[in-house]
């Protein structure tokens, strides 16, 4: 399995006052589950959490490709809704 599947992707601009400028500050490992063979595997993601220089808002990566709530990928998430659809 890859981690080609799940991408981050660091902020462009800042929400609060639109600066393009952040530091880097956080990192934490999370753990998503992905379909690999017909099997369900745990894909490692290394996410960073940035600061903005302007107002000091603070923000983590997104994650593309999957979704950080369920922590599984989009397409594990498809299909185990295909696999309860058909029963």
């Amino acid at each position: 399995m890859h981690n080609s599947l799940i991408q981050t992707v660091p902020p462009h601009h800042c929400e609060t006052c639109g600066n393009q400028k952040f530091h880097k500050t956080e990192k934490k490992i999370q753990y998503f589950q992905a379909l690999s063979d017909g099997e369900v595997v745990f894909v490692e993601v290394k996410r960073r959490r940035y600061r903005c220089t302007g107002c000091g808002n603070k923000k983590w990566d997104q994650v593309s490709g999957a979704c950080s709530y369920k922590k599984k990928t989009d397409g594990l998430v498809l299909w185990e809704k295909n696999t309860r659809n058909r029963h």
